[in-house]
């Protein structure tokens, strides 16, 4: 297919799901409070920049939840989420932040093109939009940039630790220009989802997450991996006068974009929140993810709070030992140790896990001076060990020569004491 056909092919697959996404928006509710203005395209665009500022009521519902809903957030809440304990000014402070580029892959040849920046205001949620028609309009489409990123001391996005902000930085940098973000507090939601959602998830993108934890679909959007052939193909044919409305698309996937990080902001929040109630919010498979995450952290006591919240409202069987295990080990450093054999005994009899025989051969010998019965669980762990394939071979020597140790020791124990003389 000749340069030009693959174009004209484009071009009418962008009208067609913009055609269908306007029909689409006009039959719903909730749409946003105001649009000033819509993006000009194609012919009789003058300017290499435009703003463009979308305001939504607190109100605005996004899949299941209000955009406003995210307020509530305490503090600590979004510092855990963010792995950040510095201060910052509240949400009113953070820049929702999402960007669209002529590449996916960064390095210094991507040039990003639009720019949405969600900023919480009295009332309202507005979404300022940044778009650079021309590329040698880039200094001035990066000061617009600074501009609407004033006085954010704080951001949120979506894998923008990994791609957004060091491509705006190199973008800036390239120009010399200072970066207007200089080390903020940065709330990046890609890692804390996929430490709670992964277990249960095929894929993490925002999309999959917008879905199946949000409860919000996509409807005449366009997909992400076609808005650098729709901007190349714009930038193609703007002096030909493409087509009213080619960008509208991409300026709506973003916007998207946006009200999805705010809500899910707000997901992620009732995950670690401390007052939620049992069967609420949280599911058991959250707790579980909320719980790994504080551990990282070295919230300990919160993340036990959170297994043992996972392990009572029914975690599924294959995330039970994960979930047994986190109990264990934190239960283990708060000298909890009548816990750590009720965990330990779970775990062996629910998994056969080698590791807790010899958890629970431990505690008989050390806490309860129990050797038989610790010797016992040891053989047990031998045994299991020895039926087991999946160990590499390293790992198994070094383990089976720790039992074996561990029963001649007790052996030797279990000895004395016959030895001994009674009194």
């Amino acid at each position: 297919m000749e340069y030009r056909d693959r174009l004209e092919s484009l071009r009418k697959m962008v009208e067609d799901i913009s055609r269908r996404g306007r029909e689409r928006g006009r039959e719903r509710d909730g749409n946003p409070a105001s649009t000033v203005p819509a993006v000009p395209c194609g012919r009789g665009v003058r300017d290499a920049v435009t703003v463009t500022e979308t305001a939504y009521s607190l109100d605005h519902v996004h899949g299941e939840y209000r955009v406003g809903s995210v307020l509530s957030a305490s503090h600590r809440l979004v510092q855990v989420i963010a792995r950040d304990f510095r201060e910052f000014d509240g949400l009113s402070s953070v820049a929702f932040l999402d960007t669209e580029t002529t590449g996916l892959a960064g390095g210094t040849g991507t040039l990003a093109f639009l720019v949405g920046i969600g900023r919480f205001e009295p009332g309202s949620f507005k979404v300022t939009q940044i778009f650079l028609h021309d590329p040698a309009g880039e200094p001035e489409f990066l000061e617009k940039t600074s501009s609407a990123l004033e006085g954010a001391a704080a951001i949120a996005t979506f894998n923008g630790k990994s791609f957004d902000i060091p491509l705006l930085e190199t973008r800036y940098a390239m120009n010399r220009m200072r970066f207007p973000l200089a080390d903020p507090f940065h709330v990046d939601l890609l890692f804390p989802s996929r430490r709670i959602w992964s277990p249960v998830l095929q894929s993490c993108s925002l999309s999959s997450l917008e879905e199946a934890v949000l409860g919000f679909r996509r409807e005449g959007d366009i997909p992400g991996w076609l808005i650098p052939s729709i901007y190349a193909s714009y930038l193609h044919d703007r002096d030909e006068g493409a087509g009213e409305g080619a960008i509208e698309p991409v300026m709506s996937h973003n916007r998207t974009d946006i009200l999805s990080l705010t809500v899910l902001l707000a997901r992620l929040a009732a995950c670690f929140n401390e007052s939620v109630d049992r069967g609420g919010a949280r599911s058991a498979v959250e707790a579980l993810g909320a719980g790994l995450h504080c551990e990282s952290l070295g919230l300990k006591r919160e993340a036990l709070r959170l297994y043992q919240e996972s392990l009572a409202s029914g975690i599924p069987g294959n995330l039970l030992p994960r979930a047994l295990w986190g109990a264990l080990r934190l239960s283990k450093g708060l000298r909890k140790w009548d816990q750590c054999l009720d965990l330990a005994r779970e775990l062996a009899g629910s998994s056969g896990d080698v590791h807790a025989w010899i958890e629970i051969a431990k505690h008989d010998e050390h806490r309860s001076k129990d050797y038989a019965a610790a010797l016992s669980a040891a053989r047990t762990a031998l045994e299991l060990l020895q039926a087991r394939r999946a160990i590499t071979s390293t790992s198994r020597s070094r383990l089976e020569a720790d039992i074996h140790h561990r029963i001649q020791r007790l052996e030797r124990k279990m000895n004395g004491n016959r030895a001994r003389p009674s009194t």
